[in-house]
């Protein structure tokens, strides 16, 4: 498994046979530096909404009950579908 575009910071193997990876965001280029991989093809399924255009994740993320919980790089936390990469819900926590 190797980084897209940085380095990897956080990796969570779940239970379906795939892999939410979070990458640095300084310097980060790509989609999203939050996305998920299929375990076996080591392929992308997703790369994460971001809650505004040019922001990245900055803070690790949790998971439960299927949603990620993650904070931007300018304040905003969002839960995002582990299935779908789709953001659910966010609030400015800055």
């Amino acid at each position: 498994m190797k980084a897209i575009s940085t380095s990897m910071i956080q990796v969570k193997n779940l239970n379906n046979g795939r892999i939410i990876i979070l990458e640095n965001y300084y310097k980060f280029i790509g989609e999203s530096n939050l996305y998920c991989i299929d375990k076996k093809s080591q392929q992308v399924i997703w790369f994460s909404e971001l809650p505004m255009p040019n922001d990245l994740y900055s803070n690790k993320f949790s998971i439960n009950n299927s949603e990620i919980t993650i904070s931007s790089y300018n304040g905003i936390t969002v839960k995002i579908d582990c299935n779908t990469g789709k953001i659910k819900d966010e609030i400015f926590s800055r």
